[in-house]
C-alpha cells in the first residue's frame, strides 16, 4: 500500500531533484518560474514526514490534444477488438461460456420480466446490477445479442480510457498509454469485454473508486462519491465489497497533509474513518440483503459448487502482483528506490508480513481444495517444501507484499 501510495502521488508532491526531472520538450529548467515557489512549511509534507516543497513539473504541463489522443487510443485498443469479434459473431472460449449459459439468459428473463423481477434464485453467482442495466436497455430496442455485445465492450474501452486519463495527469501521454497497454491486452479484461459479462463494469466503478481516494487530502464530497459508487459496485458484483476498504482507508490517511505520519492526530483520524464507514453501510447493506435473501453469498443454485474459504488466498494475491507488474519494471524501480530509502522499516514489515502468509497455510496445488487452474497449475510444477509450502510462493509472496 506504501508503494502505491507513492506511485499515486502528483508531481506536486515531490522536489525538484535532479532524480526527478523528466528531460525532454515539457521541462525547461533554463526559463524562470513566473511564480515564486511557495516556502516549505508542514503542510506541504508526504506521507514519511518529510519536507516535500514543489514539483518542476506541475499536473496540467502536457497539451490537451496530446491527453485526449492517449486517452482514445487505450479507449480503442480494447474496444475495437473486442467489438471486432461481436460484430463477427465469434462466441468461443471460458468468457463466452459464462455469458451465453448463464449472463445472457439471466438478462433475457429480466427482460420478459420486465419491471417485476425475481431475484430469489438468479442464473448467475453475481448480484444483478449490470444485468438489470442491460434489460432496461433491452426495453428500448437494445436487447439483441449484438447490441450488448458492443455495449459490455464499451464498458471495457471505458475502463482502458479512465486509466489513461488518470495517468495522463501523472506521465507523458505517450507513458500513460503504454501503462494503459497491459491491463487492454490481459485475457481477463478482454473476455469480458468480447463478451456478456459484469466484469470491466465492476472493475471501472473500482478504479473511480481509488481514482476518488488517491487524493493528498480526499474530502467529505469526494469520498461520499466513492461510498456511492461502492454501494453500486456490489449491487453489480458483491465480491468488490473490499472497496469499502479504501474509502475507510483515504479517511484514515487524509489528515496527513496538516499532520504527517501514520498514527498522529489519532482523534481525527478515528472521527473521519468512523463518519466514512457511515457512508459505506448502503454498500454493506446491499450485501447483506442479498445474503439474507438467498441464504448464503451466492444464489442457492450455485452455493454447492462452492469449495468455502481457503487460506492461501492473500499469498496467491501478492504472487499475482509480482507476476502482473513485471511489465512496470521500469516505472516501479524509481518508487521501490525511494521506498526502501525513506520506509526501509515498512518495507521489511511487509516482506515479513508476505513471507508468513506463504508458509503458515498449504500453498501447494490441490485441485480437492479449490487450488487448481491458471497460476496454480504453473505453481504445480515448482518444488514443495514439507509436503505444503511452494518455493514459488515462498519466493513471491513476500516481494508481492513490498
Amino acid at each position: 500500500m506504501l508503494l502505491v501510495a507513492r506511485l499515486a502521488e502528483p508531481d506536486s508532491c515531490y522536489p525538484a531533484l535532479p532524480d526527478r526531472v523528466h528531460p525532454g520538450p515539457y521541462h525547461r529548467p533554463e526559463r524562470p518560474m513566473l511564480t515564486p515557489p511557495r516556502p516549505h512549511s508542514p503542510t506541504t509534507t508526504n506521507v514519511s514526514g518529510h519536507d516535500i516543497g514543489q514539483s518542476p513539473l506541475p499536473l496540467h504541463t502536457h497539451p490537451p490534444i496530446h491527453r485526449l489522443f492517449a486517452v482514445m487510443a487505450a479507449f480503442l485498443a480494447l474496444f475495437l477488438p473486442a467489438a471486432t469479434l461481436a460484430l463477427l459473431g465469434l462466441n468461443a472460449g471460458r468468457g463466452a461460456w459464462d455469458a451465453t449459459v448463464y449472463h445472457e439468459p439471466f438478462i433475457r428473463q429480466l427482460a420478459a420480466d420486465f419491471p417485476r423481477f425475481d431475484l430469489t434464485n438468479p442464473l448467475t453467482a453475481t448480484t444483478p446490477g449490470y444485468h438489470l442495466l442491460l434489460a432496461t436497455l433491452s426495453q428500448i430496442g437494445l436487447g439483441s445479442t449484438l447490441a450488448l455485445r458492443l455495449i459490455t465492450a464499451l464498458f471495457g474501452g471505458l475502463l482502458i480510457a479512465a486509466l489513461a486519463a488518470w495517468l495522463t495527469r501523472r506521465v507523458r501521454p505517450l507513458d500513460a498509454l503504454l501503462l494503459s497497454l497491459p491491463l487492454a491486452a490481459s485475457i481477463y479484461t478482454f473476455q469480458a469485454s468480447a463478451f456478456i459479462l459484469p466484469d470491466n463494469p465492476a472493475w471501472l466503478l473500482v478504479f473511480l473508486i481509488i481514482a476518488l481516494c488517491l487524493h493528498d487530502s480526499p474530502g467529505s464530497t469526494r469520498l461520499a462519491i466513492a461510498a456511492a459508487l461502492t454501494a453500486l459496485l456490489v449491487f453489480t458484483r458483491q465480491v468488490h465489497l473490499w472497496a469499502a476498504g479504501i474509502v475507510w482507508l483515504a479517511a484514515w490517511l487524509g489528515v496527513n497533509r496538516t499532520e504527517p505520519g501514520l498514527f498522529t492526530a489519532l482523534p481525527r483520524r478515528i472521527h473521519r474513518t468512523l463518519a466514512a464507514f457511515a457512508i459505506t453501510v448502503p454498500a454493506i447493506a446491499i450485501v447483506a440483503w442479498f445474503i439474507h435473501h438467498w441464504g448464503g453469498l451466492t444464489p442457492p443454485r450455485f452455493q454447492g459448487d462452492m469449495h468455502g474459504g481457503n487460506p492461501a488466498t492473500p499469498a496467491f494475491i501478492l504472487v499475482q502482483i509480482v507476476i502482473l507488474t513485471v511489465g512496470f519494471g521500469p516505472w516501479l524501480l524509481p518508487a521501490v528506490l525511494r521506498t526502501a530509502r525513506d520506509n526501509a522499516g515498512i518495507l521489511l514489515t511487509a516482506a515479513t508480513l508476505g513471507l508468513l502468509l506463504a508458509v503458515i497455510p498449504a500453498t501447494t496445488t490441490d485441485p480437492a481444495a479449490g487450488r487448481y487452474s491458471g497460476w496454480w497449475a504453473i505453481n504445480a510444477k515448482a518444488p514443495v517444501l514439507f509436503g505444503r509450502t511452494s518455493t514459488l510462493f515462498l519466493i513471491l509472496a513476500p516481494l508481492g507484499a513490498v
